[in-house]
């Protein structure tokens, strides 16, 4: 995959840190995480340079984790925090 480092940056600016995803269940979002992270296994060409991306997921399951969206970023944090010390 190649990227220009003005379009990286813009995608970064636009995404911040949190995606939302719309699954039906736990095992729709455990295959989508699952998904996002094989896609960001290839290096990626920026601008002439071999960059490798690592990512860390925290899921967060509505109604399981929380009724509302604050509830739901936290517990989404938080499980991203325990990912990460893994």
């Amino acid at each position: 995959m190649q990227v220009g480092l003005e379009a990286a940056r813009q995608a970064a600016q636009k995404l911040g840190h949190r995606i939302a995803l719309e699954v039906a269940d736990a095992g729709a979002a455990i295959r989508a995480a699952r998904r996002l992270l094989h896609s960001l296994e290839a290096p990626m060409l920026l601008e002439g340079h071999s960059i490798q991306v690592t990512a860390s997921l925290g899921i967060a399951l509505y109604p399981y984790n929380g009724t509302t969206v604050d509830q739901l970023q936290r517990c989404a944090d938080s499980a991203l925090y325990r990912a990460k010390e893994q």
